[in-house]
């Protein structure tokens, strides 16, 4: 223990457990690598750390589960190897993703207290990283499989949806780089600081059929879906995309058409994020249409952390929508969404 070893005692006794100056500059030493590593795991951007590396750690941070970083930290004080830390850092990422999807669900079989048991093993010489990197790999595949609890996590989001959920703003985020990327462009239309600073009053997440729509154009187009049904379809995440600045309040009941903006007018989802922009395609906005753009996003999920829905079927079963399909006259075919015979005619 510390407080045996460290004494003044210590330092004075002749018996073996004296404390020499080498164990003390080994200990002070240990000490401050610690903090250096620390602070290069909080703040990666800028850091002496492989440009990669740093990346990935910046994408942890968001999803802010401490209990990894102790692991993160030894791993990085005790691996030289660049190519195996980002390895580790990508697939650690692809687990904390599956942590929160499950919104640490008590049926998750993955307990993240197992990290300090892990950072322990590596620092102790008992397990090496590319071992724990299998660990946290196959941790991550069960979850992908894991259809039960697939299913937990869907009865979870029946009760107020997407728009609480814990990895919403990260998940956002990761798809607005991916639509960035697809644009081949370089500039950011979306900071995470625009969407991270206001976790109580979503002002940066838009519900795009409104959670209080009184315009006879939404009332309309829902009217015939009960009031539950409408409350699923508001908050799935579908129905949600992030802004790239803060809108007032009376965009949030407008057409769907006027919250797309125009040439008269620069508020709109046509001047905002990737996101907004790809919202914007749209000509309008019914239940079609989120039910469609959820599917989107739970492929680039899947595609993104290997995450097995097993179908398009599967996916609007997830998100709770299968009750539009019956009510619009729609058929899976072939994984896509088409009207039925009937419907057509």
């Amino acid at each position: 223990m510390l407080e045996d070893k460290f004494t003044t005692k210590s330092l004075h006794s002749n018996e073996g457990e004296k404390l020499t100056v080498p164990e003390l500059y080994r200990y002070v030493s240990s000490l401050k690598s610690s903090v250096e590593k620390w602070y290069e795991i909080s703040n990666p951007k800028g850091s002496s750390l492989d440009p990669e590396i740093a990346r990935w750690l910046d994408k942890i941070n968001r999803i802010n589960i401490d209990e990894c970083l102790p692991l993160i930290m030894v791993s990085l004080q005790k691996e030289n190897d660049q190519s195996l830390l980002v390895k580790f850092i990508k697939s650690l990422e692809k687990l904390l993703f599956c942590i929160i999807l499950a919104n640490r669900s008590y049926r998750i079989t993955f307990n993240p207290s197992v990290f300090i048991e892990w950072a322990s093993s590596l620092s102790n010489d008992d397990m090496a990283l590319d071992k724990i990197i299998s660990k946290i790999d196959d941790a991550a595949e069960d979850f992908a499989k894991d259809m039960s609890m697939h299913r937990t996590i869907s009865e979870s989001f029946k009760d107020g949806g997407f728009y609480r959920w814990r990895g919403l703003r990260y998940f956002m985020y990761e798809y607005e780089q991916e639509l960035k990327e697809k644009s081949k462009t370089y500039t950011d239309k979306l900071r995470w600081e625009d969407i991270a600073d206001d976790q109580r009053d979503h002002k940066t997440i838009e519900h795009i059929y409104p959670q209080n729509p009184r315009k006879a154009c939404w009332v309309d187009k829902y009217k015939h879906y009960t009031s539950k049904e409408r409350s699923m379809l508001r908050h799935s995440i579908g129905n949600l995309v992030p802004l790239s600045q803060p809108k007032n309040s009376s965009f949030q009941n407008k057409p769907f058409l006027e919250k797309v903006g125009n040439s008269k007018t620069t508020i709109g989802f046509k001047y905002g994020s990737f996101s907004e922009i790809e919202v914007a395609n749209n000509k309008e906005w019914t239940a079609i249409e989120i039910v469609k753009r959820n599917v989107k996003l739970l492929k680039f999920m899947e595609k993104r952390w290997g995450i097995n829905f097993g179908g398009v079927g599967k996916m609007i079963e997830f998100v709770n929508l299968g009750f539009v399909l019956k009510k619009e006259g729609l058929v899976l075919h072939n994984n896509a969404i088409q009207p039925t015979q009937k419907t057509r005619g």
